[in-house]
């Protein structure tokens, strides 16, 4: 990842999903979730990853 930058890359990653969701294409949105979670565990946000989890729940 260029500049390291795995905390604006969880983030981004997260808004996918969030947009995914939104077109109600729930598997994508499920693996922008879960890519977010990993990324925001390695950096040990843990309040972050419990969100996006929190988010890919509700697209099961």
């Amino acid at each position: 990842m260029e500049f390291d930058d795995r905390h604006g890359a969880a983030s981004s990653y997260h808004q996918l999903g969030v947009v995914a969701q939104a077109r109600q294409r729930f598997d994508e949105a499920e693996r922008h979730y879960e890519h977010a979670i990993d990324l925001k565990l390695e950096f040990d946000d843990r309040h972050d990853a419990a969100s996006s989890s929190f988010r890919s729940m509700a697209c099961s």
